[in-house]
Formats: structure tokens, C-alpha cells, sequence
């Protein structure tokens, strides 16, 4: 009974320092002051056509800083950001409040908009990613992502 151990099970309203690990495994959560959680969501996002706008070096680092800004702005944090010639796969650690569908959403539009603005390709193309986002919970394995990838449309 005299145990100074933390119990892995917590009451409503009880709250929970996120900087506490119960077991060496465990993630360090965050608490929003209503739900303690730990979101991490995996996405897959794909550019317009599969058009490769990302082989341009300097265009993928302007897209790794529009979407990181993006994924700042909706208070997510970009844990991996793998910009390749015709796609992005993200790992988001996302607040509760946010759907999964309204992180992707967000963060695409947040670095399409800039990246059309600034890139004549990008721009002649009429988007930057197409409107169809991968996302799970899990690590997308590398054969699903192509899969993915190679159902978008190229006309």
C-alpha cells in the first residue's frame, strides 16, 4: 500500500504529468487539461497527376518548411517528414480535438497554397496534392504507400 509507484490507470480529472512514464515503452503524452492522450497519426500525401514537383531540391526543402509551418500552426508536431518526388509521408503527433481527416486536410492546404504561389509548375498544375489522403495509425508499410500512390491518377 505504501508504494510510491504510479498507477498505470487514472481516474476522471485526475492529471497526469506527461513528462511520467509508467514503463520505459511508453510515449510521452500530452495533457490538453481535458484528455491525456498521445495521437500520432501517419499520412500519405500525394502530388497533383503524381506530377514529381519534389525532384527539385529546393522545392522539397520549401515543402518540408510549409508543411512543418502548416502542421505548427494547428498545434501538431511533425515527429517525420519524408518529402519524395511525388508524394510526402508524415508522422503528426496531433491534438485530440483534431480528426485525423482535418489534420491531413489542414497541413495539405497550409503548404499547397504557399508552394502554388511561389512555383510555376506547382502552379500550371492547378494543385499541389490531390484531394485524397492516406492516413493510419499505424506506419504505412513502403508496398501499401506505392499502392497508394500508384492509384492517383497520372491525366
Amino acid at each position: 500500500m505504501g508504494s510510491s509507484r504510479q498507477s498505470a490507470c487514472f481516474a476522471v480529472g485526475d492529471r497526469l504529468d506527461p513528462s511520467v512514464a509508467t514503463t520505459p515503452l511508453s510515449p510521452t503524452y500530452s495533457d490538453d487539461g481535458v484528455v491525456v492522450h498521445w495521437l500520432r497519426y501517419h499520412l500519405v500525401l500525394v502530388t497533383r497527376r503524381q506530377r514529381p514537383f519534389f525532384e527539385d531540391a529546393a522545392l522539397a526543402a520549401r515543402a518540408d518548411v510549409l508543411i512543418r509551418q502548416a502542421a505548427k500552426g494547428l498545434e501538431c508536431r511533425v515527429a517525420v517528414c519524408e518529402v519524395r518526388p511525388t508524394h510526402v509521408v508524415l508522422e503528426v503527433e496531433a491534438p485530440a480535438g483534431l480528426s485525423p481527416l482535418s489534420v491531413a486536410t489542414r497541413i495539405a492546404r497550409g503548404a499547397a497554397g504557399p508552394l502554388k504561389a511561389e512555383n510555376e509548375a506547382v502552379r500550371r498544375s492547378g494543385a499541389a496534392f490531390v484531394h485524397r489522403y492516406l492516413v493510419s495509425t499505424e506506419a504505412v508499410p513502403e508496398g501499401d504507400c506505392a499502392a497508394f500512390v500508384a492509384r492517383v491518377p497520372t491525366r
